[in-house]
């Protein structure tokens, strides 16, 4: 079961605000994966939580789904 943050979380990421960073994070790393430099980024993933919601784009880094995954440990 989800905790509520975690509920949270996932309605950010549907919002508007969060679309939009997402794709300024994207267009600076051009799609390419921030850290293979091979695949297409196609996620954009929270270095720091720090700023959770109003955060910085340097927090933010492209990245394609298998380093995302290896990210997240999974």
């Amino acid at each position: 079961m989800k905790t509520a943050r975690q509920i949270e979380h996932d309605v950010y990421l549907t919002s508007p605000q969060w679309r939009m960073k997402r794709k300024l994070v994207l267009d600076r790393c051009h799609y390419v994966c921030e850290g293979c430099g091979m695949q297409s980024a196609v996620e954009a993933h929270h270095l720091s939580y720090a700023h959770w919601k109003e955060e910085f784009l340097f927090e933010l880094v492209g990245l394609c789904t298998g380093c995302h995954a290896r990210v997240h440990d999974r």
